[in-house]
């Protein structure tokens, strides 16, 4: 599947971030304990792997793939 690829192709902290928030419910504050890291930091590490999976499934999309 094409999302998971996309995930996985991001950076590794933007990527763990990412999966602890969506996949195991992690708070911005534990995640940033996690990764050494404020909550704040966290939180757009998470914001910024989405927008990344977003412009890369879009592009995909516009290449009709």
């Amino acid at each position: 599947m094409e999302v998971i690829k996309l995930i996985d192709e991001l950076k590794e902290d933007q990527k763990t971030a990412l999966l602890l928030r969506c996949m195991q419910d992690f708070s911005f504050k534990e995640i940033g304990d996690i990764l050494g890291i404020s909550p704040e930091a966290a939180k757009m590490k998470i914001q910024r792997a989405k927008q990344t999976i977003c412009r890369r499934y879009e592009k995909l999309v516009e290449e009709g793939r």
